[in-house]
């Protein structure tokens, strides 16, 4: 199991996630460098788009959920309509089970 630093946790959610977010939206998104919170199990990043008004209104007011990435295994979660708590359980429980 490998275990991953902050900056590699950055990169992946950059590169991995948030171009699936930018399709989505129709536009650029970005992190919220200021809301990234970390935890014993890995990193909660915030994002959203870049140009909130460029987004279509039927895709705005879907919100947008918080990304997970896991310091053991590089794993990346989307805190789905579950909540925050089921995203970390469903984090912990692939982490044990991979």
């Amino acid at each position: 199991m490998a275990i991953i630093d902050f900056a590699t946790a950055r990169r992946l959610v950059t590169e991995k996630w948030l171009p699936a977010c930018e399709e989505d939206l129709e536009t650029s998104a970005v992190l919220f460098d200021d809301q990234i919170e970390e935890h014993e199990w890995g990193w909660l990043f915030y994002w959203g788009p870049k140009d909130p008004s460029a987004v279509p209104h039927d895709v705005a007011r879907w919100g947008y959920r918080p990304i997970l990435v896991d310091r053991m295994t590089g794993s990346i979660f989307g805190a789905g309509t579950g909540g925050l708590q089921a995203a970390i359980a469903r984090l912990l429980w692939d982490r044990e089970h991979s």
